[in-house]
């Protein structure tokens, strides 16, 4: 028995930032990254980060950021630093 072919899916990527200087070192700083399904039957994606960067000297910079839960991940959310 064959399976139908499923088609040409179309897939997109969208992403945007936002930054506010705080202080002359201090920043906050918001993403949003949109994604479309991948397959035929999956979801698309939207996830948002917010974080903190501390500017150390002119050419160092340390961050530190959090974002919600998505579904299916770990119970507390998504965590980054660098």
């Amino acid at each position: 028995m064959g399976r139908p072919c499923p088609g040409f899916i179309p897939q997109g990527i969208v992403s945007a930032s936002l930054s506010w200087a705080v202080t002359e070192r201090l920043s906050t700083i918001t993403e949003l990254f949109f994604s479309t399904k991948e397959e035929r039957d999956g979801r698309d994606s939207l996830l948002t980060t917010l974080a903190l960067m501390y500017r150390v000297t002119a050419r160092l910079a340390v961050d530190a950021g959090c974002g919600p839960r998505s579904p299916g991940g770990g119970p507390t959310g998504r965590r980054s630093s660098g």
